[in-house]
């Protein structure tokens, strides 16, 4: 899966620069096995009575729950619109973003509604996202409703009370990635020094792929994850806590627990997408582990 992955983000970030079409993957999708003492064993403390009606959840329904299918994948893969997630992958191991108020100000600081509209205006179907999964694939779109938007004056008291008062302290800060996405690289540089004062370097890369994250550890880096069958498992397991995945580990034990959880319940697609909302919320919120930036919908 890893090459998978590091060739379709090559092949996207080219076509972004020449208006190509990529081709899609179709990995194989495991199967959920758990024996009943991991069931047990799993922790539902903080995690809502299965019963909370649907009509509570955030967001509004783009895909009825009806029309899920009890099973993984739960929705049809249409060719023809293939839902892609645009996002700035965030290593948190690597100062100053082990700190999570500092994760909050960079997401925070960046106008994806402004670079949807730059994607429209060449023929993108695109829209900004303030979470991972895409509307079309979780059900729900969750924009403004889950995660954190563009706002500078929450972005510059988050970097505050992470103790940068003084801008002129603040760490050296490198984003990463595939030279053909230069100018996305430059938009993110240009919001981070006009909202907070941060200066970020560009570290472009011509390697095939995402390969050199683990190496080069640089804090930021700009990706993508294109959908292999449409079901949100495709955008957490796969994505973050696949044994083949580039991402950098995730030092969120709450997402894992929640992801497993959200397998197991394979059956019951209302309950999986409540487990795959708390996700998201862990993920772009409360611990902001990744900044989605736009999502889009592709031709294969």
């Amino acid at each position: 899966m890893k090459n998978t992955i590091a060739l379709i983000t090559f092949l996207f970030l080219a076509a972004c620069s020449e208006g190509k079409q990529v081709l899609a993957a179709t990995p194989e999708i495991e199967k959920v096995k758990l024996t009943s003492d991991q069931v047990q064993a799993l922790p539902t403390a903080t995690i809502p009575p299965t019963s909370t009606p649907v009509e509570s959840l955030p967001g509004k329904e783009v895909v009825p729950i009806d029309s899920m299918a009890k099973e993984i994948p739960w929705l049809p893969l249409d060719e023809k619109a293939i839902p892609w997630t645009t996002f700035i992958g965030i290593n948190s191991s690597v100062p100053p973003f082990d700190n999570p108020l500092v994760r909050k100000a960079f997401i925070q600081a960046i106008d994806r509604q402004r670079i949807s509209d730059v994607d429209n205006s060449v023929g993108r179907n695109s829209s900004p996202a303030t979470k991972f999964i895409p509307p079309q694939v979780l059900g729900r779109d969750l924009y403004q409703a889950v995660g954190l938007d563009y706002n500078p004056k929450a972005a510059k008291k988050a970097l505050t009370d992470a103790g940068f008062s003084d801008i002129s302290s603040f760490p050296k800060v490198e984003i990463a990635f595939h030279e053909t996405a230069t100018k996305l690289a430059e938009a993110y540089q240009y919001w981070w020094k006009s909202v907070m004062g941060v200066e970020v370097t560009l570290v472009p890369h011509k390697s095939e792929g995402f390969e050199y994250i683990d190496e080069i550890k640089t804090g930021l880096f700009i990706m993508f994850w294109q959908a292999d069958y449409i079901d949100p498992q495709n955008f957490t397991y796969d994505t973050f806590l696949h044994p083949d995945a580039v991402y950098p580990k995730l030092e969120a034990p709450d997402f894992e627990k929640i992801i497993i959880l959200a397998k197991a319940a394979v059956n019951n697609p209302s309950e999986r997408q409540r487990l795959y909302i708390e996700a998201e919320k862990i993920l772009c919120e409360d611990g902001v582990y990744v900044i989605p930036v736009t999502h889009r919908l592709r031709s294969k």
